[in-house]
């Protein structure tokens, strides 16, 4: 046991020079959170990271949801989306128990929690129940990044672009849609796919442009110029990317720390492309002789995902 721990302290430092361990050790969200920042939006806190990771979800799973090529895959992959649903869910009880920012946090439904009164997420004083606070938000989330890198890594294999995305870095859902797309074979779906990234592009954007409490005037003029009736519209059919435009202003604000939540209509709408990917999962897993136990991650009439629903009536309350 001795050989084992200085073997382990002695790796880590040979290491310590290494940017992934000091990342590892000190940045939010280990490595895997820099380059989420770097290359998909930048947070500052536990419930943007907690907004990114569902953002994250509704690019992915249509993705995983048009790749599954088996009954077994579509349900794993279902099983795999109710976990993160459950996770967020988890993360979000817990950055509201002994919030780490001093004085009081509101979530998206006006709820006031405050981080002078620290009560366990449990009942009582029996630590069997305490499902933690704020204080394990860390380790929390490495889990919803370790079931995430999965999914995505399941959509590369199942179309086998796999070889192109051996570094970490190139995990993201970015850069997969784009290696899908080189893949040629595939481009019906990389076509969908980016569809969809349209679609989330906006929702970002609209989130950060409403909600922000910085200066943020470039981003909600640009979306009156794409999204609102108007008499320049021969400049607008001129613009390159108008949609690219509102995300990549949104992506600056968030860098020059404006502050940004997702309120609820913005969850609503994130989860319906969950949805969608979800019920194109459902039937595919509805194959004659399979064998399996089909798996929902959406919603139906009476009943569907409990995770999906528990995830969407803790970020979105009736009414």
């Amino acid at each position: 046991m001795r050989n084992l721990v200085l073997g382990c302290v002695s790796a880590a430092v040979l290491l310590s020079g290494c940017t992934f361990v000091k990342d590892e050790r000190g940045y939010p969200g280990g490595f895997s959170g820099r380059i989420a920042d770097n290359k998909i939006i930048q947070t500052r806190n536990h419930e943007q990271r907690i907004a990114r990771y569902a953002y994250s979800l509704a690019l992915v799973a249509p993705l995983v949801a048009e790749t599954a090529q088996t009954p077994s895959e579509a349900q794993a992959s279902a099983n795999a989306i109710n976990a993160v649903y459950a996770k967020l869910k988890q993360l979000e009880m817990l950055r509201k128990n002994c919030p780490l920012l001093v004085g009081e946090v509101e979530d998206t439904t006006g709820a006031i929690f405050s981080s002078n009164s620290c009560s366990l997420v449990g009942a009582g004083d029996d630590a069997s129940t305490d499902l933690g606070s704020a204080f394990a938000f860390e380790s929390n989330a490495f889990e919803v990044d370790r079931t995430m890198v999965r999914l995505a890594k399941t959509a590369a294999d199942n179309i086998g672009v796999r070889g192109s995305l051996s570094r970490a870095k190139n995990l993201t859902v970015i850069d997969l849609a784009k290696s899908i797309y080189r893949a040629r074979k595939v481009v019906p779906i990389a076509l969908k796919y980016f569809a969809t990234y349209r679609d989330v592009s906006l929702i970002v954007g609209d989130a950060i442009a409403s909600t922000c409490t910085g200066n943020c005037d470039n981003v909600i003029n640009d979306f009156r110029r794409v999204l609102s009736d108007r008499s320049d519209i021969a400049d607008a059919r001129n613009a390159s990317r108008p949609i690219s435009k509102i995300f990549a202003g949104a992506k600056t604000l968030a860098s020059n720390g404006v502050g940004w939540r997702f309120s609820p209509r913005h969850y609503r709408a994130l989860v319906h492309h969950v949805d969608r990917a979800c019920e194109q999962l459902y039937y595919r897993q509805l194959v004659t002789g399979s064998g399996i136990a089909p798996v929902r991650c959406s919603s139906v009439d009476n009943g569907g995902s409990d995770d999906r629903n528990e995830f969407l009536s803790t970020f979105v309350k009736s009414g």
